[in-house]
């Protein structure tokens, strides 16, 4: 195997400032923190006295026992448990990972088999986990570990409260869809305590609840993959989810071509359907990121086909065509063009 360096960058959805050069911003308190692999941001939009010490503090804590929950990097966590376990065998789970893999079920299911959270094996193999070093494997390699990734081989029992993998080596990677999950259940403990507009960001899977600070929706730059730091749209978004899927953030480089960490299940190969960047919009956070990869998968006529047949969703594409990137959307997607 030939190993690569892989390059990381941050995420592609950014909060845009709320106020004009010369003005003074509105008031908010804002938090961020290293954790699920990732930075983490919160923003409340004039947050009550004492905020920080009564909401932010055990929301961070809240973030800490999801984490101790999906991590590939704790040892202990109920995803490495289940990793672990002989095939078959039963490993006792809360309720957040049965929702998880309940809804990566479905989305396994809606995109035949583009999004699949038993990719583990091949992440491995082309080296995205867990020492980052990009891997070309052998033919052999790749179907081999093809042999091991199949959705339908995950068993999830509700009244067991447990889970189970049916093939001896096996392997969940739950990287496309538990960061949004997480970001949906911490807005929803900042609801449960009276917040009514707030910012949550995970690494660019990110949830605007309520209006910005000073007030109006809040806006949300898509960065232009071929001029990284700048925007090519500028959503605004209330009560709305969004996630960012992209090549350009996290690949490595052999023999002059890119490949890269989001791999099409399907072929055991890094995706390679012409697609730069994928935005999608939901109403919760937790689909964005699933169909975020899920389209980058499929390439765009598959992708916005199936984004057309979901209520509520909605998705930017960014494709390579000819040496040039383009555009295409869905028919409501709601994006302006950048200031």
């Amino acid at each position: 195997m030939l190993r690569f360096i892989l390059l990381i960058l941050s995420g592609t959805l950014a909060a845009l400032p709320a106020f004009s050069a010369g003005t003074r911003p509105a008031p908010s308190l804002k938090e961020t923190r290293t954790m699920l692999g990732t930075v983490v941001s919160v923003e409340l939009a004039a947050p009550p006295p004492a905020a920080g010490e009564l909401i932010l503090e055990p929301l961070w804590a809240e973030a800490a026992r999801l984490e101790a929950v999906f991590s590939r990097y704790q040892p202990e966590s109920e995803l490495n448990r289940i990793n672990r376990a002989d095939a078959g065998e039963w490993v006792k789970v809360g309720p957040e990972m049965i929702e998880v893999l309940k809804l990566s079920r479905r989305f396994a299911e809606l995109s035949g088999g583009a999004f699949d959270v038993t990719v583990g094996p091949l992440m491995e193999l082309w080296g995205f986990f867990p020492l980052r070093e990009g891997v070309v494997p052998e033919e052999a390699e790749i179907e081999a570990a093809r042999e091991l990734v199949d959705w339908r081989s995950v068993e999830v029992c509700r009244e067991r409260e447990s889970v189970r993998l049916h093939r001896p080596g096996m392997e969940l990677d739950l990287g496309g869809v538990a960061k949004g999950y997480i970001v949906d259940r911490l807005v929803d403990f900042l609801k449960d305590r009276g917040v009514t507009d707030a910012l949550v960001n995970a690494g660019g899977d990110l949830y605007c609840l309520g209006n910005r600070p000073g007030g109006g929706p809040w806006r949300i730059g898509v960065e232009d993959p071929g001029a990284p730091g700048s925007h090519l749209e500028v959503l605004e978004l209330v009560d709305t989810a969004a996630a960012t899927s992209g090549s350009y953030h996290n690949y490595f480089i052999h023999d002059l071509r890119r490949y890269s960490h989001i791999i099409d299940p399907r072929t055991g190969r890094p995706a390679d359907s012409r697609v730069e960047a994928v935005t999608v919009i939901a109403l919760q956070c937790a689909p964005a990121d699933a169909l975020a990869t899920a389209v980058f998968v499929l390439g765009e006529e598959a992708g916005l086909d199936l984004i057309e047949r979901l209520e509520d969703i909605e998705i930017l594409l960014i494709i390579e065509r000819d040496d040039e990137l383009i555009f295409s959307v869905s028919s409501g997607w709601p994006g302006v063009a950048a200031d």
